[in-house]
């Protein structure tokens, strides 16, 4: 680092071995494995500090929740029954999310782990600041009992922490993947308490595929975060199995056949999801009530079920431990299914959380209720070990991520540990196979499947096919002109303001085209025709219209086929649909030669 605190570091893509650093004065040579390792130390401090706070505003938000709680709904707000507190929290959270994140931000969408997925496959390593608030909001939907979960917006703050420490320490886009990939794994690692599983989380659902090199900086912000969790919250299990004790092997079929279960679950869990974000888009409501609403249906179920609220980890412990649903098979299932939905309607109305966590919960139920239902035909003894695996299975079937599924249930196994391993592998592997039928969909890349992108072959093919038009479009203010303005008035406009070209509004304010000084030039080429024409007569009704959800390759054609500079924006493809902005062909050019620079 110079004196003024910024690293002396290599140049261009072509990383040094060694690097000089200035520290307290005096200027330092350290390889650059060694800095990098104490890049990989700030990722992980950071983000353990985050992680605590996510998991206090979950604590806090349990005890609002639920009544039976030492400081209960009934002792906070006296004169609230807990039934109405649990019905008007998700709403409240909504609607404050809603207005901050799409109202007042105008916030397109495309919060957690899919947003870091898409971003690294098309060699985008370098994330704005900005990008860390809305996962950041996370934490009033949990807080009021969102069915959501924290690891996915602690893991997505925790990458733009590695991108922004990568890029002030003007490290390759290479490693600055790495310092991402240590976030993630950072954030995994604090909230379950296992640094090894949040490292395999990091490499088998972000990464994709590692260098062993790369390796020791993810596993140090894993250390050092878990670390810091444990220092602020103690070494409490997020999930506390009880004994175990041996398992019969000849009870490994019923878990293989749990396997299979868990698979068709996940797929359930998976298209659940992807049908409730679709009914939402689909719905007309506004996108800033879409929260509030969905934090309404969330509510509903909430007053005869709250154990669908929240990340439901106190009630997962009950059923554990035999103090809650006890030998209820009906019930267990009631509650897989409506966490299936609470977290559709949380996650697809666009409040921002994690699905990790209601992975978690549906396995542990459906785990439960098999194990109810296997110990009343005298089957088997105990039935923790079903509840046990069956959320190692969610975790892979669900989350793509089978090896961190046994990783964290055996890390949560304590002792007992080696005794759960067969079984829990055994149940992974099958619904791993399951899995592989549905072309290895999970909640973070259902989106991709349907759009038709394969990640893997993106990378290799063309990273910007997945760099959606959302991500450069300029949503702010813009020189706008109304469209019965005449062409001479309007030419004034332009003499007098530094914009190369105006937004054309028409009646009620609709969006009616795009003008540039180059038209307005044409159109007036003979003096006589500049009083007579007005704006709508010169605007170009037949210019290509981009669509959010639109790859940048496709905006790149559409650019190619036109002459113009800049192409408006709208929210999809439908006939009316609603303006969000413009995007530029520098905008476009800049985005494909990052990708080309970074992949």
């Amino acid at each position: 680092m110079n004196g003024s605190g910024e690293p002396v570091g290599p140049s261009g893509n072509s990383p040094e071995s060694v690097m000089e650093i200035t520290l307290a004065g005096r200027r330092l040579r350290v390889s650059r494995f060694t800095f990098l390792l104490l890049l990989g130390v700030v990722v992980g401090a950071v983000t353990g500090c985050v992680a605590v706070i996510f998991r206090l505003a979950a604590f806090y938000g349990e005890r609002l929740l639920f009544p039976a709680s030492e400081h209960s709904a009934i002792h906070v707000i006296p004169w609230l029954p807990p039934w109405l507190l649990r019905l008007l929290m998700p709403a409240v959270g909504g609607l404050v999310s809603g207005l901050i994140l799409y109202r007042l931000l105008k916030y397109a969408g495309g919060h957690s782990i899919p947003a870091i997925l898409q971003a690294v496959a098309s060699g985008q390593s370098y994330f704005k600041a900005s990008m860390a608030f809305p996962p950041s909001m996370a934490i009033v939907t949990i807080a009021t009992g969102g069915s959501v979960g924290p690891e996915g917006p602690i893991a997505e703050i925790g990458s733009v922490t590695g991108s922004l420490i990568g890029r002030w320490a003007r490290i390759p886009p290479r490693l600055v993947k790495t310092l991402i990939g240590a976030g993630v794994a950072a954030g995994i690692a604090a909230v379950f308490n296992s640094p090894i599983g949040g490292v395999f989380f990091a490499i088998e659902v972000i990464l994709r595929n590692y260098e062993i090199a790369s390796l020791t900086p993810i596993l140090v912000a894993a250390v050092v975060s878990s670390v810091i969790a444990q220092a602020a919250l103690g070494d409490r299990m997020a999930i506390e199995f009880p004994n175990l004790g041996d398992i019969p092997a000849g009870e490994l079929p019923w878990f293989a056949v749990l396997g299979l279960l868990c698979g068709a679950l996940s797929f359930l869990y998976i298209h659940g999801l992807g049908a409730c974000h679709g009914l939402f888009r689909r719905s007309g409501i506004a996108l800033w009530a879409r929260p509030m609403v969905g934090g309404v249906l969330v509510g509903l179920i909430g007053i005869l079920f709250p154990a669908v609220m929240g990340e439901g980890y106190e009630f997962i412990r009950g059923v554990i431990h035999g103090s809650a649903a006890e030998g209820s098979v009906l019930l267990l299932l009631m509650l897989v299914v409506l966490k299936i939905a609470a977290t559709g309607f949380s996650l697809g109305s666009g409040n921002p959380g994690g699905s990790f966590a209601p992975a978690v919960f549906i396995g542990v139920m459906a785990g439960a209720a098999y194990g109810y239902v296997l110990r009343d035909f005298r089957l088997v003894q105990d039935v923790a070990p079903y509840a046990m695996t069956g959320m190692a299975g969610l975790i892979a079937g669900g989350l793509g991520a089978p090896i961190t599924a046994i990783l964290i249930t055996i890390r949560h196994g304590g002792a007992d540990g080696p005794e759960i391993i067969l079984p829990v592998m055994t149940t992974v592997a099958l619904c791993f196979f399951v899995m592989q039928l549905q072309r290895n969909v999970s909640v973070y890349t259902l989106e991709f499947l349907r759009l038709g992108i394969d990640l893997d072959r993106a990378r290799q093919v063309d990273p910007l096919s997945l760099v959606r038009v959302r991500s450069v479009v300029h949503t702010g203010d813009f020189d706008e002109l109304p469209a019965d303005m005449p062409v001479r008035q309007a030419l004034a406009q332009f003499k007098e303001s530094a914009a190369r070209w105006f937004v054309v509004r028409g009646e009620g304010g609709q969006f009616a085209g795009i003008v540039s000084l180059h038209e307005m030039r044409l159109a007036i080429a003979e003096e006589e025709l500049a009083d007579l024409l007005v704006l709508a007569d010169i605007t170009d009704s037949f210019q290509p219209r981009l669509h959010e959800e639109m790859s940048l390759k496709e905006a790149l054609a559409s650019f190619n086929a036109t002459e113009a500079e800049v192409l408006p924006v709208f929210k999809d493809q439908e006939a009316g649909s609603e303006f969000r902005g413009v995007v530029s062909r520098q905008d476009a050019l800049n985005a494909y030669c990052e990708c080309t620079e970074q992949a």
